[in-house]
């Protein structure tokens, strides 16, 4: 059995809390999970607390990073030294200084491990940067801009992970390919809550392709947890695909 401990009771980590409690995961036992005030929980079994030193002790095997990137750079490197670590916040990345602590942390054979959340493909980004000729250039646009529209915006992806928020989906494509400060990114500025289209277009010695992503807005079902129980899933097959 593998034990499962997470950051975050959210939006995102709900669904994923439930599924595991549930038995819709088979093979995965639910650890601890770190909240910002475990007093706001109905549940009395201790599975919740806002102390990190319950979660390290439950001994897990996975810890699902579920919260955001502010939790991820609160925690990051102490999840690293205790279990192998999974996280939906690649943005965190973008942070100089950070990236450069995780990597230190990343000795002794810990491992990290980037979620695809909200777009897919990052196989295929990855295939394409082993020819160090490719270009991948993402456009961050909505759902409604027309194809021949001008972006707000051309930069990195670091530059625009630090700029903006809700980008979760350029640094993941970045870091599946060929980084994030060499990764070309057109962005298109949302006002409220309207739909975003992720856009990629590769080109390598191994041909040309895109890959297009409208993940649904909130409220509506989450790509990230779908993700992240696909994930799951896929860590108990016998088979893998990819």
């Amino acid at each position: 059995m593998t034990i499962v401990s997470i950051i975050g009771a959210g939006h995102i980590g709900m669904p994923v809390i439930d599924a595991i409690t549930s038995g819709s995961l088979p093979g995965y036992r639910l650890g601890k999970v770190l909240v910002s005030d475990r007093s706001k929980r109905t549940a009395n079994d201790g599975t919740y607390t806002d102390d990190w030193n319950d979660l390290a002790q439950s001994t897990p095997d996975i810890i699902l990073e579920l919260a955001g990137p502010s939790a991820f750079r609160a925690f990051a490197e102490r999840a690293i030294s205790v279990a192998e670590t999974w996280s939906i916040s690649s943005a965190a990345m973008a942070e100089v200084e950070f990236d450069k602590t995780i990597t230190r942390s990343l000795i002794a054979n810990r491992r990290l491990r980037f979620l695809s959340g909200a777009i897919g493909g990052l196989d295929a980004i990855a295939a394409a940067a082993v020819d160090p000729s490719s270009e991948i250039i993402i456009t961050a646009a909505l759902s409604t801009t027309p194809p021949d529209a001008e972006p707000d915006v051309i930069g990195s992806a670091r530059d625009i992970v630090q700029r903006f928020e809700g980008v979760n989906v350029v640094s993941a494509i970045a870091l599946a390919g060929h980084g994030l400060d060499k990764t070309r990114v057109r962005y298109f500025h949302r006002p409220g809550t309207e739909q975003r289209r992720f856009v990629v277009d590769v080109s390598s010695q191994h041909g040309q392709y895109r890959l297009e992503s409208r993940p649904t807005p909130k409220p509506g079902p989450s790509a990230v947890v779908a993700s992240v129980l696909s994930a799951l899933r896929a860590r108990s097959n016998r088979i893998v695909i990819g």
